[in-house]
Order: structure tokens, then C-alpha cells, then sequence
């Protein structure tokens, strides 16, 4: 008798195992489809997807409307056209999104890779494969990352999200100019428009400030007003020009890792909270001392003090806003970065 308890109890016990076993399955499982989830969907550009004329195919790239057809609408592609428009080249252009083994392969015209994201963080898989631009296997790469390679061109996305492909030097400078000299009246004090905040970043400023201001979630994350659909038909910078504050941060924190989010609080005239950049805010483009920032690793008491003067007292809100967040290098330091992306291409070209 004392054998079958002894069974029955191992059995039991091996059951309540199996169960576990298969709820922890469960949770990888969902874990897993999140993930996959929150890539950007593919069309069929593992296998490429062409500009009209062919001298573009775009590999692993991000689905969109420009996929839809001919890959003609493409930044990058516009950029080519119109510095080199009788040229003749063919360029295999790859992003994040794909089945990585398609860089290794050999294939007709050079290869260029591309992306706009932190690869070493976001995603491990795409860090494993593409951690340093894939440099091995390309002919040119860019990206954020501070890289010394001379077929390596740090580009981040930014430049690709505010300034137009066909652009001239002039129209650089009479840009920066224009940003420079907003004056928007404001109606609201903070705002934020976010899918997410995974690594905690919109957390870290907003629970710091959330008990002396109101707070307009815009975004999926915090939701809690319809205006930026309602009444401005998803217009994010129609929506920030409410705000004298918008919360900008950055998805997560890596040195040199600045995108579009303090952009569009400087095209909208709003006074960017930040938290990202690392130990590398775009050092010759942002002036640090006219935005906000938090840090992970200090207590942001200071920060927080000023942006409670600034809520509070017009007088210093204006002083503060007198400040150029632009620095008098950031005209030069843009055009020459486009400058350098067109003679990359050239040197490819003309190889």
C-alpha cells in the first residue's frame, strides 16, 4: 500500500510539474508573440522589392506605403535621383526586417545597410546579426552609432524624419532659421505622445512632475484625451503646438542614440523634458542648457525644481524660452553631413 501512495504521490507530483512546466511555456510563448508583434510588419522585402528604373532594390526594409508599388518615395531613393540623376549604379539597400542571412548572400551591385533604431539594444537577434551595421558584409553603412570606419557614415534618422531628401544648403540654414524664431501661443502646460514606454523613459519624467501640472497623453500609452485624432487628424505637430512642455523622451538610453523626439518638440516650440542621447546629445546641433533632462542615475531634484518655476512663473517661462535651443554650429554641422552622404554615394558609384 505504502508503494502505491508512494506512485500515486510521484505521479502527482510530476503532473503538478508538467503543469508549470507548460504555464511557463505559456508566458515565453506570449512573450515571444508581443515581440513579434511589435516589429514592423513585412511586405516582401526580404526577397527585395525595386525602385522603377531597378537601379534601388530595398531588402529587409520597413513596410509602408512606398512598398505599395515601385520603391520610388523612399528617402533614399529620392536623395540618389537627385544628386546623381544619369548615373548608372545598383544598390541592394538593407534595413532590420528579414531573414539576415539575405546580406551574406552574393548579389549584383554593391550593398548598403540601414537603420534607423538601436539595433544593439531593441532587439537581441538583430544585435547578434547586425550589432556593428554589418560591416563585414556591406560595402556602406549607416546609422546613430559613433563608428570610425571609413565606409561608415553616421547618419541617424533624425536627419531623414525633418529635412526632405531634395534639399539645397540654403534651405538648410533658412530652415534652422524658422525653428529658431517660433513664437507659438500656448494653451496647455505638458504633453506626450507615446506607443509604449518599455524601457521606462516617459515614466521617469512624468511621475517626477505629475503632481504640480496636468499631463495630455496623446499617444496609446497613458491615453487620455482623443485630440490629437479628433481635432488635429493625427497631426503630431499640430497637436505639440498646444503645449509650452512636451515629454520627449527617448525609447531607451545609449550614447548617441537621438531621434526625431526632441526634433519635433523644436519644430513645435514647445521646451523638450528629455531623457536619452547618452553621453552624446548631439553635441554640435542641441543646446542642453534650453531643455529639460532627466537622468537614470542621478535624482533629477535640480530639474525638477526648474520645472516647477518654470510652470509657475511666466516671467522665468520667458527667459527660459529666450534661449536658442539650436547652437550656432548646427547649420554647418547638417550640411555637411549631407555633404558626406553624397560623397559616400559618389565614391560608390564612381568606384
Amino acid at each position: 500500500m505504502d508503494n502505491i501512495n508512494e506512485r500515486l504521490e510521484y505521479l502527482e507530483n510530476k503532473v503538478l510539474n508538467q503543469e508549470h512546466l507548460i504555464a511557463e511555456l505559456k508566458k515565453e510563448l506570449s512573450k515571444k508573440n508581443e515581440q513579434i508583434n511589435s516589429f514592423p510588419q513585412l511586405s516582401a522585402t526580404s526577397l527585395g522589392k525595386a525602385t522603377s528604373d531597378g537601379k534601388i532594390i530595398y531588402r529587409n526594409w520597413w513596410a509602408g506605403p512606398e512598398l505599395e508599388g515601385f520603391c520610388d518615395d523612399i528617402w533614399f531613393t529620392q536623395f540618389l535621383r537627385y544628386h546623381f540623376p544619369d548615373a548608372d549604379y545598383k544598390f541592394n539597400i538593407f534595413s532590420v526586417f528579414g531573414n539576415h542571412d539575405n546580406i551574406m548572400c552574393p548579389m549584383d551591385g554593391k550593398k548598403i545597410f540601414y537603420s534607423g533604431e538601436c539595433i544593439n539594444v531593441v532587439y537581441p537577434h538583430i544585435k547578434e546579426n547586425f550589432g556593428n551595421h554589418a560591416l563585414k558584409y556591406v560595402d556602406f553603412a549607416l546609422g546613430h552609432d559613433l563608428l570610425d570606419c571609413k565606409k561608415y557614415l553616421r547618419f541617424p534618422f533624425w536627419f531623414l524624419w525633418v529635412f526632405p531628401p531634395v534639399i539645397t544648403e540654403e534651405d538648410i540654414e533658412n530652415t534652422i532659421d524658422g525653428w529658431m524664431s517660433l513664437e507659438i501661443e500656448k494653451s496647455q502646460n505638458v504633453c506626450n505622445v507615446s506607443s509604449h514606454d518599455n524601457w521606462s523613459t516617459r515614466a521617469l519624467i512624468a511621475d517626477s512632475i505629475s503632481d504640480f501640472t496636468e499631463i495630455s497623453y496623446g499617444g496609446l500609452w497613458r491615453n487620455n484625451t482623443n485630440d490629437l485624432w479628433d481635432k488635429f487628424n493625427n497631426n503630431k505637430l499640430e497637436f505639440l503646438k498646444n503645449f509650452k512642455f512636451n515629454i520627449c523622451a527617448e525609447n531607451l538610453v545609449y550614447d548617441a542614440y537621438v531621434t526625431e523626439k526632441v526634433f519635433d518638440s523644436i519644430r513645435s516650440d514647445c521646451i523638450p523634458l528629455y531623457v536619452g542621447g547618452g553621453n552624446y546629445l548631439e553635441p554640435k546641433v542641441l543646446n542642453q542648457n534650453a531643455m529639460l533632462i532627466w537622468d537614470f542615475n542621478k535624482d533629477n531634484s535640480d530639474t525638477i525644481e526648474t520645472f516647477k518655476n518654470l510652470v509657475s512663473d511666466e516671467k522665468s517661462y520667458a527667459e527660459f524660452k529666450e534661449q536658442n535651443i539650436l547652437l550656432e554650429t548646427s547649420s554647418k554641422y547638417i550640411i555637411k553631413k549631407f555633404s558626406d552622404l553624397k560623397k559616400h554615394f559618389e565614391n560608390l558609384i564612381y568606384d
